[in-house]
């Protein structure tokens, strides 16, 4: 029945084999289209076609003759490119009816090869991109509904992976490589294999992340905050394809390995994951348990580092700014998942509540608590610097590292916004949960929230945030009110408006608050 189709492509199994002659190039490109056209038209033609087994033998020998051409022939021209695009056009309409047979006939394995070969043999051109893309919907349709990809050599994919990369072309903006991708990463083999080859991460950070970092920036820029519900579905793709990733057990163990190899790429990371993980609410335990293996090992580490920086007294932005931004994005994610029961068993049971206790109490010793004071106009009228005992900083020169005294811009040297979120994350781990409540006091944490319910342009609101914060710890926790209860104040802050009526305040022995006139 279709004996006519099965001469023709045996002809242009054997055209491939003659190359590089170009005799009967009109012959076997028309019949080649016949069926192209058909198949894509005709619903019934292309079932046939893909039922039988002697015609995806053809197209695996087509395939064949073209690569083992590539590689004997001095040069390859447009023409043939043209004729084995064809091929791959015709096998991308089959798979859609028979995807077992690609799968058995290792037809993908064998397209993958040939555009290997081809790619490493000529230079690019409009017809490799061209058959390239057309690969790409072959293999998503070859692929779609397969539950392990275990036919294809995974190294050889991952070279046609890389190959728009190496070639500069800008293939985020290309649907078909984000849904092949998607696919991939969908399959438990293969997300797992991706994850533990270096060149599978390269294509997923420089695509994946790029696409995502963009449309962050297109939101920043514009301060549309819910503009992720109307992303396109080149970045709903993305987003997909990285939250399989994150969420996957094995990506801890790369996105820690970035710390000490590659801090431009983890920032990265850590920044496409504050858009994803912030603006998503459907995760699972399974999903949210992957996550916090490395978002919590993420903060232990920064932890350390931020420890470290202070310890060196640098108040340096170069140095600063990196270490900022990470602990700004790992710190707003654990904000959003905190929210999850999940995520704070795994915070109490593995001693995440003391890392941000930790945490809070370096920034809360070495950070410049600021009040800024503007005109009606918005401009700096005035800056008043405390330290971490609510003492006034008089000399400029001890903050002008911290804080750009003209326009009010608080430097990453003073780690702005940080306490805030820390005590955010606080007060959704110990709602309602006795053991976090304990942990808190136990690492001396009540009496640092309390001495940060201060009004500090550096952690806007942490007053209130403090508040609800120490609300939390004293719900139903005997032991914790009965630590704010015996709390003695061990100094006094002056006060402006009693200052300026000619008043001081003072404590006697017992901590009682007296207001006396100043001594001449």
């Amino acid at each position: 029945m279709l004996g006519h189709e099965i001469q023709d492509l045996k002809r242009i199994s054997t055209w491939f084999r003659d190359l590089p002659g170009e005799k009967g190039f009109d012959e076997v490109l028309s019949s080649l289209n016949r069926m192209v056209i058909t198949s894509s038209q005709d619903e019934v033609y292309r079932a046939k076609l893909a039922g039988q087994e002697e015609i995806w033998i053809n197209i695996g020998n087509c395939l064949d003759e073209f690569s083992e051409a590539v590689t004997s022939i001095p040069e390859i021209k447009d023409c043939s490119v043209r004729i084995v695009r064809g091929i791959v056009l015709l096998a991308r309409n089959l798979a859609v009816h028979d995807k077992k047979i690609t799968q058995e006939l290792s037809i993908v394995t064998k397209s993958i090869n040939t555009f290997n070969n081809l790619a490493a043999v000529s230079s690019h051109s409009d017809m490799k991109a061209a058959l390239y893309l057309t690969m790409l919907e072959f293999f998503c349709n070859a692929f779609k509904s397969v539950p392990d990809v275990t036919e294809v050599d995974f190294n050889n994919l991952t070279l046609f992976l890389l190959y728009p990369l190496e070639e500069d072309m800008d293939i985020s903006r290309e649907e078909r490589f984000l849904v092949l991708l998607n696919i991939l990463a969908s399959q438990e083999n293969s997300l797992s294999r991706m994850l533990k080859s270096g060149d599978s991460l390269d294509v997923f950070s420089t695509v994946i992340v790029r696409e995502i970092l963009l449309k962050t920036l297109e939101i920043s820029a514009s301060n549309d905050h819910s503009a992720h519900q109307n992303f396109p579905s080149r970045t709903l793709l993305a987003i997909s394809v990285f939250k399989k990733f994150v969420c996957h057990e094995s990506f801890a163990i790369y996105i820690l390995s970035l710390q000490a190899n590659d801090e431009q790429r983890l920032l990265n990371y850590l920044k496409a994951s504050q858009l994803v993980l912030t603006s998503t609410s459907d995760w699972n335990n399974h999903e949210l348990t992957g996550i916090m293996t490395w978002c919590l090992a993420t903060l232990k580490n920064l932890n350390y580092d931020v420890q470290r920086y202070f310890k060196l007294e640098q108040d340096s932005e170069d140095h600063a700014l990196p270490l900022h931004q990470k602990l700004l994005a790992t710190l707003d994610i654990l904000t959003a998942l905190s929210q999850f029961e999940q995520v704070r068993q795994y915070m109490s049971f593995y001693n995440g509540i003391e890392v941000i206790i930790d945490i809070l109490r370096c920034l809360h010793e070495n950070a410049i608590r600021f009040q800024i004071i503007r005109s009606t106009a918005g401009q700096v009228s005035k800056i008043k610097a405390f330290n971490n005992m609510g003492r006034r900083i008089e000399d400029p020169e001890k903050f002008k590292k911290r804080i750009d005294s003209v326009t009010g811009k608080i430097n990453a040297t003073n780690f702005p916004e940080c306490k805030l979120l820390l005590v955010e994350v606080l007060s959704f781990l110990v709602f309602e949960q006795t053991k976090a409540q304990d942990a808190v006091r136990e690492a001396g944490g009540l009496q640092l929230i309390l001495s940060n319910c201060l009004i500090d342009d550096n952690d806007p609101f942490i007053k209130e945030r403090c508040i609800t914060c120490i609300k939390f710890l004293l719900q139903n926790n005997t032991e914790n009110q009965n630590i704010v209860r015996d709390l003695e104040a061990q100094s006094v802050v002056q006060d402006d408006a009693l200052e300026a009526a000619g008043l001081q305040v003072s404590l006697d022995s017992s901590g009682k608050l007296f207001i006396n006139e100043p001594r001449e």
